[in-house]
């Protein structure tokens, strides 16, 4: 029996994305960086949110990307 190959998932931006989200969402949250608007803060956590949904939703778009 063939090994299965999956293409496009070793690329390393796919490792920099969650990395990224965690750390936007955690600033978003905690207010590690103090902003004088408040919106700012709260669009930095909507941001790393929307992130990890995208690294999330890979497993769709890669579905019939096999060798």
């Amino acid at each position: 029996m063939k090994k299965i190959h999956f293409d496009n998932m070793n690329i390393w931006i796919w490792i920099a994305i969650p990395i990224l989200s965690v750390v936007l969402i955690l600033i978003g949250s905690f207010e590690l960086i103090d902003f004088d608007n408040p919106k700012i803060i709260r669009r930095i956590g909507a941001v790393g949110f929307g992130l990890y949904g995208v690294h999330s939703s890979k497993l769709f778009w890669y579905k019939n990307f096999v060798q």
